[in-house]
């Protein structure tokens, strides 16, 4: 999978036997591709490891209203994942992906502390206008 600003979400179960990868954007986001991609596994959400990858910073992921609003509309917990910064409002698409994961059942979850637009040495950003570049988030099964 390639990412550049959004977030890759590595799922894998204790055992090691089934593995996704989740491009997630604020649309799929908003769409539920976090709560709906487990339901492809056999193991229960408990026994789930999540990973999410070097993405966007809140501080450098502005939100207008029309991207504000359907968070919260889903469920009022969302508004925490927003933040006013010098008049804007800001979305952390980790936080938002954590209680998720965690509202599924899952509570092992690492979140790479890295941030894409940061970060100009190791990682591309497209709202750096690094637009010709990717990173790319593998998970398999040994």
């Amino acid at each position: 999978m390639s990412v550049a600003d959004c977030l890759p979400v590595l799922l894998t179960c204790r055992r090691g036997k089934e593995v996704a990868a989740v491009h997630a954007g604020w649309r799929g986001l908003l769409a539920g591709v976090i709560p709906n991609t487990p339901l492809s596994f056999h193991t229960p959400p408990e026994e789930i490891i999540a990973w999410i990858g070097p993405h966007i910073s809140q501080t450098h992921y502005p939100a207008g209203e029309s991207l504000r609003n359907p968070f919260p509309a889903l469920n009022s917990a969302n508004e925490a994942c927003f933040k006013l910064i010098k008049g804007n409002w800001h979305l952390n698409l980790a936080l938002y992906a954590t209680m998720q994961l965690k509202t599924l059942g899952m509570s092992e979850i690492y979140t790479d502390a890295r941030y894409t637009f940061d970060n100009t040495q190791n990682f591309f950003s497209h709202r750096r206008r690094d637009s010709e570049g990717r990173m790319a988030a593998i998970i398999w099964i040994n």
